[in-house]
């Protein structure tokens, strides 16, 4: 079987186009909270990043994970770490992304709303658990960088896991899935229209 060689031609400009807004948002948003970090320069007691993070991956998929993994690794880059810890920490904030948009598409119909009691349950429990992940590598990333000396490993993974979770639940919820349907209606019709316009299609939320 011939295999096709890449060329950057070939890849769609309008997902080049949307990653670089994705990455765009991640890298300002993160630096919005790493300016309220208190105890570690690279830990803030909110990170709206999840939450941005977990509603790019429900939304658009997992094409757009290197597109969160780049906006997270520069806005680290540029927070006075070494190039490595901000490789890993940011490795960290994409698979948090993967893990917890995984556990919500398995365990919840989309495009169903979030609000019913069971999908709100999976959502605070994928919020819970995906933070696990960054929190975990980021932390320990810090303590073995020496970025973190003097301070309680604990202290500062529960502060990291905290603000992650609060970060999805602030900021992923109120893009409730119904939205979700609104959006790939509205990127169908980009795709087909001979003409797209850009104008988004009328969509209501169901009571």
């Amino acid at each position: 079987m011939k295999l096709k060689r890449f060329r950057l031609s070939n890849l769609p400009w309008r997902t080049i186009g949307i990653s670089a807004v994705v990455a765009a948002i991640y890298f300002i948003t993160a630096k919005t909270g790493l300016a309220l970090a208190i105890a570690v320069e690279q830990v803030s007691p909110i990170w709206p990043p999840t939450g941005i993070a977990l509603a790019v991956v429900l939304l658009l998929g997992y094409r757009y994970l290197p597109a969160i993994a780049i906006g997270a690794f520069l806005a680290n880059a540029t927070s006075n770490e070494p190039l490595l810890i901000a490789a890993i920490i940011a490795v960290g904030n994409t698979l948090e992304a993967f893990v917890g948009a995984y556990i919500i598409k398995r365990f919840t119909h989309l495009p169903r709303t979030l609000v019913a009691d069971r999908n709100l349950f999976v959502f605070i429990v994928a919020a819970a658990v995906c933070c696990v992940v960054s929190a975990t590598i980021g932390t320990s990333s810090l303590f073995l960088g020496g970025l973190a000396e003097g301070q309680s490993y604990w202290l500062v993974w529960i502060t990291w896991w905290a603000g992650d979770a609060l970060g999805a639940i602030i900021c992923s919820r109120p893009l409730s899935p119904w939205r979700l349907s609104c959006w790939r209606a509205w990127s169908s019709s980009l795709r087909h229209a001979p003409c797209p316009s850009l104008r988004p299609p009328t969509c209501f939320s169901r009571s």
